[in-house]
């Protein structure tokens, strides 16, 4: 079996990638969660990426972060808290934010500044 690699996504979407992968995002999300054409998104929409949407008993948002690096540097884990903070400021009925990355966390990353 072949798998695909973000070299070859990015090779398909030299125009804009990071758009590509928030298209990407939205459809892994619908997948997800069974929703059809019908989830509203916005551009810039504060801290997460869409409209939540109520599942169960939870109200859910995800965020996706296109990075160039393999991993999430202390910036940019930064920039991932600051939009979750954001997404619970404007979405305060938020139970749960789903990150999507083409990165991995970094395993030095300062740990005691998690908190959100």
């Amino acid at each position: 079996m072949v798998y695909p690699s973000w070299n070859e996504f990015l090779g398909k979407n030299p125009k804009d990638p990071e758009g590509a992968f928030e298209a990407l995002c939205r459809l892994l999300f619908r997948n997800r969660f069974g929703i059809a054409d019908s989830l509203p998104y916005f551009y810039n929409h504060p801290g997460i990426e869409t409209s939540p949407v109520k599942v169960s008993s939870d109200i859910i948002g995800f965020q996706s972060k296109f990075l160039t690096d393999k991993t999430i540097d202390d910036s940019q884990a930064e920039l991932i808290i600051k939009s979750i903070k954001t997404a619970r400021k404007h979405n305060s009925t938020l139970t749960k934010i789903i990150l999507y990355t083409n990165s991995v966390f970094n395993n030095n990353y300062k740990k005691a500044s998690c908190h959100i």
